[in-house]
């Protein structure tokens, strides 16, 4: 019995310390992985354009790369490819028709996490129309695709 209350002490408060550090362990979200897209615009389908000067959100920028890809969409298609201008800041030309005014929504891809991350739809398409500038540049609210 001498023997039993010898290790049962012990184990006890072991068992006590480790189980709030092992059961309390927060799981790390983790998030779909995709392959770099292949995004093209067919600008002969298109008779009009507008531009985009877009920057990437603060928690994205840290992690961009030159690899990275950002691109704006009309439902599923494909209307126009940002051109890297510097760190997280992008310049979009949008292709559209002038008897359509579709939403524009974009997506970005990270070529480090291999993430795809998309906004909602932000505007409507309108010809010549500037969404955003160099010195101010719209800043894209991007939530990652899972």
């Amino acid at each position: 019995m001498k023997q039993l209350r010898k290790y049962t002490v012990p184990l006890l408060l072991l068992f006590f310390i480790c189980l709030p550090t092992s059961a309390c362990k927060e799981e790390e979200e983790t998030f779909t992985t995709f392959p770099a897209p292949v995004w093209d615009v067919n600008q002969a389908e298109y008779a009009v354009n507008m531009t985009a000067v877009v920057q990437l959100p603060s928690n994205l920028i840290q992690y961009a790369l030159e690899e990275d890809q950002l691109a704006a969409f009309a439902g599923e298609k494909c209307v126009g490819k940002g051109e890297l201008i510097s760190n997280g800041l992008y310049f979009v030309t949008i292709h559209g028709a002038t008897d359509q005014e579709p939403q524009i929504r974009f997506q970005y891809y990270s070529a480090r996490n291999k993430y795809l991350y998309a906004s909602g739809e932000l505007f409507a398409f309108e010809a010549d129309k500037v969404f955003g500038v160099i010195d101010e540049p719209e800043i894209l609210p991007f939530t990652v695709t899972k």
